[in-house]
């Protein structure tokens, strides 16, 4: 949730998001899901590192 928090913070902002998925983690696989889901629902765009 911190990286979910953060980026929805920064949406609401006006800045673009960018969240890097398996750099990221969750207190499970279902919470990362959800919360990345949540931060793509609010414009967010999901990258991966490499």
């Amino acid at each position: 949730m911190c990286m979910a928090f953060t980026a929805l913070d920064a949406l609401r902002e006006g800045y673009e998001v960018y969240p890097v998925v398996d750099a990221i983690g969750g207190t499970s696989p279902e919470a990362h899901r959800a919360g990345l889901d949540r931060v793509m629902q609010a414009g967010g765009q999901p990258v991966s590192w490499v």
